[in-house]
């Protein structure tokens, strides 16, 4: 593992959200021969497919941030994983401290963080730190993917800011399954009332509402009875004559 990599990256990448998180991935494996994760470690590390992964190591070769060399890493054969190089120099007003400061100037000797040859390649171990932030990532995407499938079942649409927050705190209370079948479970409920009177999804969650019963029988509305009533007559009528005049 680099420090050195690992503090470049943060301080000096251009690039930005799940591309940076990749580029992490390869730095948190940096030795002076390179570094060699798999694809599918990328993907785990940046909560995304293997496929997204590889698409972002092309833009992260066009950004000029690393080099590939293609089954230059471990394994044998086909089975061989790709080396990474990664490109990123220090700025000339960068300190060279592992702050990384910039703005100031050292006699720090600088340049790009790149295999040297006739190393022998040594699996690096992993930086901690990065580790603990990928998971932090993982789970902060787990959660908003969550709150959207709930949302999207969710039979009011409203708040959605304060829902989120209400949210969050409900998956401390009970389990992700129980309030999206509780969501469904009331948006497909045959008595539910009208959209203005169906609750706030702030409410319905902060008030553990997944736990309800179904709801009561609609009262049936009078005007509603009388003016049923009326057509069965009229159909009645109609069919009364019908039969009169053959």
């Amino acid at each position: 593992m680099s420090a050195e990599a690992v503090t470049v990256v943060l301080h000096h990448s251009k690039s930005e959200g799940t591309a940076k998180l990749v580029l992490w991935g390869i730095a948190n494996h940096h030795s002076d021969a390179g570094s060699w994760p798999s694809i599918a470690t990328l993907a785990k590390y940046a909560a995304v497919s293997e496929r997204r992964v590889q698409q972002i190591l092309r833009e992260l070769v066009q950004l000029g941030e690393i080099a590939i060399e293609e089954q230059g890493g471990l394994g044998q054969g086909q089975y061989k994983t790709n080396r990474f190089h990664i490109l990123i120099s220090c700025p000339a007003d960068c300190d060279g401290s592992l702050n990384h400061k910039t703005g100031v100037k050292s006699g720090a000797v600088r340049g790009e963080i790149y295999g040297q040859s006739g190393v022998k390649p040594v699996s690096p171990e992993p930086n901690i730190e990065l580790n603990i932030e990928i998971e932090s990532v993982k789970r902060t995407r787990e959660l908003e993917e969550k709150f959207k499938e709930f949302w999207k079942e969710y039979p009011k649409r409203t708040d959605k800011r304060a829902a989120e927050k209400a949210f969050r705190s409900a998956l401390t209370r009970a389990s992700f399954e129980d309030i999206l079948a509780g969501a469904i479970k009331y948006a497909n409920d045959p008595n539910l009332p009208e959209t203005r009177y169906i609750k706030n999804p702030a409410t319905w969650l902060n008030a553990d509402a997944w736990e309800n019963p179904p709801l009561p029988p609609r009262k049936k509305n009078r005007e509603s009875e009388k003016e049923a009533e009326k057509r069965r007559l009229e159909e009645w009528i109609k069919q009364f004559e019908t039969e009169e005049g053959k």
